[in-house]
């Protein structure tokens, strides 16, 4: 299953440009939940990115999915 690499927590700020790249090894494809309003991802590229449009805190379940189905999440 694949390993996050990528930092544990990040920090975006209310109406200014965000992204933020997921990192696992061997993943081909990633989720994350929920989101903050104005936030997206792509789902390939495992890149979160927008820009914030609420304030408040987020806790995000992140998962990443390989070639073999294998999951894993961060």
């Amino acid at each position: 299953a694949p390993v996050f690499t990528s930092a544990a927590t990040s920090v975006a700020y209310l109406g200014v440009p965000y992204s933020f790249q997921l990192v696992a090894d061997g993943a081909t494809s990633f989720t994350a939940a929920p989101l903050p309003a104005g936030l997206s991802l792509n789902s390939a590229t495992g890149v979160i990115s927008g820009t914030p449009t609420a304030l408040g805190l987020t806790n995000v379940a992140i998962t990443a999915t390989n070639a073999f189905a294998l999951t894993g999440s961060g």
